[in-house]
């Protein structure tokens, strides 16, 4: 889980050596802001739900310094078909992290991205 902290680390260790993003793994860009997980927690101890049920949070875009998904896939998995739709085209650099049981579920979204959603595209 991010906090303000993690993201300070995370982004001065990319200035100090920018292969840090993917080397020597690469973890999807995903990541969880920990305001968003204790909404989601919150969501899970309100929503009236029967049974069993298990979810994937993740933010809704990749934590990558400047490369999106779809660039990130190819250049570092090669061998894997890119599975991803237009909706990739629309938001480049949107999470490969499927969170939809928990959007649906629970009404959860995460609110913390990131990059500004207001540079998306850039």
């Amino acid at each position: 889980m991010f906090t303000a902290a993690t993201y300070a680390a995370i982004r001065q260790a990319r200035r100090d050596n920018p292969s840090f993003e993917w080397s020597p793994i690469w973890e999807y860009g995903a990541f969880l802001d920990v305001r968003d997980l204790a909404t989601a927690v919150e969501r899970a101890l309100t929503v009236p739900l029967a049974g069993h049920h298990r979810f994937l949070l993740c933010a809704a875009d990749i934590s990558s310094a400047e490369h999106g998904s779809r660039e990130l896939v190819g250049r570092l998995l090669p061998h894997v078909s890119w599975q991803g739709g237009p909706e990739y085209d629309d938001e480049p650099f949107r999470s490969l992290i499927d969170t939809t049981g928990a959007r649906s579920l629970l009404g959860w979204t995460p609110h913390h991205r990131w990059r500004p959603a207001s540079s998306a595209h850039e």
